[in-house]
C-alpha cells in the first residue's frame, strides 16, 4: 500500500507541475503572428478555371507536369519572398536516360591546374560529363555544374562515400528533387560510372601515350575524351542512331570546334607581344567557358595553358621547324 501511495503522489505532483508550466508560458509568451498555408494541392477544377480549359484537359496537364514551386499568398506584401525556385530555372531531364551515376577518379600526380581528381557523370546511354576537382570534398561543385550545363537528373547513383551522400552534395540533391541511390559496400560493379570511368581511362591512356603528352595534362585529356565520347553516335539500343548529347539534352550538337585540330597537335597561336605575332604551341581542346566561341586551350613553351581563338595548323616540316619543336619540348618540360 505504501508503494502505491508513493506512485499516486508522483503522478499528482507531475500533473501539477505541468499545469503550472503551461499557465506560466501562456501568461508570459506573446505570439505576434501566425502564418498558415491552407493551399495543399493543385486540383483539376482550380487549373481549369485559371487556364480556361476543360476539366479533362486540366487532369491530363496535372499528371503530365510537376508543381514543385507553387506559392500561395494572402495579406499585405510587407516582406520579400525567398526566391529559390531552382527547378524552374534549369532544364529538367526526363525519360529513361535521366537517371545518372557518378564516381570519383584520382591521379597520383598533381595536375597542372592543381587538380587531383575528376568527377565523372554518365547514364546508360553513353552520355559522359567529367569535371576536374582539386579535393574530394569539392565533389558538390561538379554536380552543381552538371545541373547548370546539362540539366537536373531524376536520379543519382553513387557509392557510399560521404562527399557523395552527405553535406553539400546531399543538400543539392534535395533542393533539386534528385533521388539519391547508393551501392552496397565493396560492390563497385553496381555503379555503371565505374565501368564508364574504366573505358574513358583506357582511351585517355592510349591518347596520351601515342602523343607523348605529359602526365600533368591528364585532366585536360580526360575532359576532351569525355566530350568526344558524348558526341559520337553509335548503334546503341537506347540512342536511336543519334548522339548521346542529342538524346539527353534535346538538340543536335555542333562539332565544329573539334574538327580542325586533334589532341596535343602542334599549332600556331596569335601572340601580340611576340616579334612574329605568333608562337608555337600544343592544342589541348576547346575552351567552353572563355571567349565567344571556337576558343581553345593552348600549351605554351613555358608550361602554362592559355586560351586563344586565333589558332592555325603547322603545315611545313623543315629543319628549322623540327628544331623549333625540339626547343619547345625542352623548355616546356623544364
Amino acid at each position: 500500500m505504501v508503494f502505491g501511495q508513493v506512485l499516486d503522489y508522483h503522478r499528482e505532483s507531475n500533473t501539477e507541475q505541468t499545469t503550472d508550466l503551461y499557465r506560466s508560458l501562456t501568461a508570459n509568451v506573446k505570439i505576434s503572428a501566425v502564418s498558415h498555408n491552407t493551399y495543399s494541392s493543385l486540383t483539376p477544377e482550380h487549373l481549369a478555371t485559371k487556364w480556361g480549359i476543360s476539366l479533362e484537359s486540366a487532369k491530363q496537364a496535372i499528371t503530365s507536369t510537376t508543381q514543385h514551386t507553387i506559392r500561395t499568398t494572402t495579406g499585405p506584401a510587407s516582406k520579400r519572398f525567398r526566391t529559390r525556385a531552382h527547378q524552374s530555372r534549369y532544364r529538367q531531364l526526363g525519360g529513361y536516360l535521366s537517371t545518372f551515376a557518378s564516381d570519383t577518379f584520382s591521379s597520383k600526380v598533381k595536375l597542372l591546374r592543381g587538380n587531383n581528381y575528376v568527377q565523372l557523370f554518365c547514364n546508360r546511354g553513353n552520355f559522359v560529363k567529367s569535371y576536374p576537382i582539386k579535393l574530394k570534398s569539392h565533389a558538390h561543385h561538379s554536380i552543381d555544374r552538371l545541373i547548370h550545363e546539362v540539366g537536373v537528373p531524376t536520379e543519382m547513383l553513387t557509392d557510399g562515400a560521404k562527399e557523395l551522400t552527405q553535406s553539400d552534395w546531399s543538400r543539392i540533391c534535395q533542393r533539386h528533387h534528385i533521388y539519391q541511390v547508393c551501392t552496397e559496400p565493396r560492390s563497385p560493379w553496381q555503379n555503371h560510372a565505374e565501368l564508364m570511368g574504366g573505358i574513358i581511362k583506357r582511351k585517355v591512356r592510349h591518347r596520351m601515350k601515342s602523343t607523348l603528352t605529359p602526365i600533368r595534362l591528364w585532366d585536360y585529356c580526360w575532359e576532351y575524351t569525355s566530350s568526344i565520347y558524348t558526341l559520337t553516335a553509335s548503334n546503341h539500343i537506347l540512342l536511336d542512331g543519334v548522339t548521346p548529347h542529342e538524346k539527353v539534352i534535346g538538340y543536335t550538337p555542333d562539332i565544329s570546334e573539334y574538327l580542325d585540330y586533334t589532341w596535343y597537335q602542334w599549332v600556331w597561336y596569335y601572340e601580340p607581344k611576340s616579334d612574329h605575332r605568333q608562337e608555337i604551341g600544343r592544342w589541348l581542346g576547346p575552351a567552353h567557358s572563355c571567349g565567344q566561341g571556337l576558343a581553345y586551350h593552348i600549351l605554351t613553351e613555358k608550361g602554362i595553358v592559355i586560351t586563344r581563338s586565333t589558332v592555325t595548323n603547322i603545315s611545313d616540316e623543315t629543319d628549322d621547324m623540327k628544331k623549333l619543336k625540339s626547343d619547345f619540348t625542352k623548355s616546356m618540360e623544364s
